[in-house]
C-alpha cells in the first residue's frame, strides 16, 4: 500500500458571514496549517461587515469602541478583534 501524501490545511476569513480568501493571497505557516494573512482591504472589508450590522467604530485612546443597538453577530465582533490594531490604524488621524 503506498503512504499518503499529507497535505496542509488552509484556512479562510470569515467575514459578514462568509468564509472567504484572503485578498492579498498571502499565508503564515503555523505548525500543519496556513493561516492567512489580512490585507487592508481584508480590514475594510471587517468594517463594512460591522457598519451593514449597524455597529459603529469609534476609537477612544488606543481602544476600539463599538456601539450598537443590539448585540452584533458573533462573526462580526470576531472579525474586529482579529484586525483590531489594523481597524485602529485606519481610523486614527494622520499625524502631519
Amino acid at each position: 500500500m503506498t503512504a499518503r501524501l499529507g497535505v496542509r490545511k488552509t484556512y479562510k476569513l470569515y467575514l459578514g458571514g462568509a468564509f472567504v480568501r484572503s485578498e492579498s493571497g498571502r499565508y503564515d505557516r503555523r505548525r500543519a496549517h496556513n493561516v492567512p494573512r489580512g490585507s487592508r482591504k481584508d480590514v475594510r472589508d471587517a468594517i463594512k461587515a460591522a457598519r451593514a450590522a449597524g455597529v459603529e467604530l469609534a476609537l477612544d485612546g488606543d481602544n476600539l469602541a463599538l456601539k450598537a443597538a443590539s448585540a452584533p453577530p458573533a462573526a462580526v465582533l470576531d472579525a474586529l478583534s482579529r484586525h483590531k490594531a489594523q481597524i485602529v490604524a485606519l481610523l486614527r488621524p494622520a499625524e502631519d
